[in-house]
């Protein structure tokens, strides 16, 4: 009949309640009340609804909102505020890897620096590991590898 118009009059209801579980509660309640005007009226009009709901959709949420009980009022708001905080902690958490990684290109001025170490060692001829067992010629070629001043 007129889903388009209630979906923008819900839509816009939306943005006057705390949380996602006002939001299914308000949805239940325009169902209820469409449900109750077209079951008297099955050709009733969207200006006959509106008649009904009221013409502000942020008003008929807030006649909602005080037709609830307090308590249930006050948990969707504390899950609105816990809701609200979590997104603003993830956007500054956002902002603030984008300023390090900013930060670290401008001071490397984009360039990447990685260091390398590079260490030479003599490994003795195959001749000199003859007739040596392999754990023997393994323990020769790794100390061959260790600089003088690092062997104990």
């Amino acid at each position: 009949m007129f889903e388009v118009e209630i979906k923008k009059y819900v839509k816009e209801g939306h943005k006057g309640l705390p949380c996602k579980a006002a939001q299914n509660a308000f949805d239940s309640y325009i169902e209820m009340v469409i449900h109750d005007i077209t079951e008297n009226n099955p050709n009733c009009t969207f200006e006959e609804v509106l008649e009904q709901l009221g013409e502000s959709p942020k008003s008929t949420a807030e006649e909602f909102l005080e037709s609830q009980p307090t308590e249930l009022v006050g948990q969707w708001k504390k899950q609105g505020k816990k809701k609200k905080c979590c997104k603003i902690v993830g956007y500054i958490s956002i902002v603030v890897v984008l300023v390090a990684i900013i930060a670290g290109l401008v001071r490397t001025n984009g360039v990447l620096i990685i260091n390398t170490e590079t260490t030479i060692a003599e490994i003795p001829d195959s001749s000199d590991l003859a007739g040596l067992s392999l754990e023997e010629q393994a323990k020769i070629i790794c100390e061959a590898g260790v600089p003088d001043t690092e062997r104990k």
